[in-house]
């Protein structure tokens, strides 16, 4: 196993924290990533493969490496809650919890990314190269209204470390790209109380 560990630029984690959290938001909030899925028939083995590069990206931005997370469970990312009515699924992070939220907002980047993309990687194993594959990266961002005050330079940042991300769970991107334009309904980050991340959980 692979454990290197990608390292973010600070710069690069600040400029995303402005753009995509509030500012001066309270501590005792939480961020939630919700995914809502589409009630029925999810097929089991692209939703797994969905979860794993969620888990895996997830991993790979743990500050004790991919290798280390995987073996301590404790540390490993939680579904938090799963909504009634539609099938919504939340991970929470701690607004205080520096290093969980720069790996979740990278995870909802890639999800975001990830039905636009996903031809870009297809022929990974073929060789295609790497301009090739930020150059349709790049767009995604470009097009992104949450991101479009980033400046290019920053923009190109983010571009280089979403594809390093991708490349290295390229192998569930097959199954999780039919997944996320079947069955994915749409991803969002927000903005929750504590007690209100707590009283999922119970």
């Amino acid at each position: 196993m692979d454990d290197r560990k990608l390292t973010i630029p600070r710069k690069v984690v600040s400029d995303l924290h402005h753009q995509l959290i509030p500012e001066d938001v309270d501590p005792n909030m939480s961020l939630c990533l919700s995914i809502v899925l589409e009630g029925t028939s999810l097929n089991l083995r692209e939703l797994a493969a969905y979860l794993s590069l969620i888990d895996k990206t997830y991993g790979r931005l743990s500050p004790s490496g991919i290798y280390a997370y995987s073996h301590r469970p404790g540390e490993q990312l939680e579904i938090d809650s799963v909504s009634h009515g539609s099938l919504e699924l939340k991970f929470l992070e701690l607004i205080d919890n520096a290093p969980g939220i720069q790996a979740l907002l990278f995870v909802f980047l890639i999800l975001k990314y990830l039905p636009g993309v996903s031809k870009a990687y297809k022929d990974y194993q073929e060789g295609r190269l790497v301009r090739e594959r930020r150059k349709m990266l790049r767009e995604q961002v470009r097009r992104d209204r949450d991101l479009a005050a980033l400046s290019d330079s920053r923009k190109n940042q983010v571009v280089e470390l979403v594809d390093t991300l991708l490349v290295q769970v390229h192998c569930h991107l097959p199954r999780a790209t039919n997944f996320a334009r079947k069955s994915v309904r749409h991803v969002r980050i927000t903005i929750i109380p504590r007690d209100e991340a707590d009283s999922t959980n119970q």
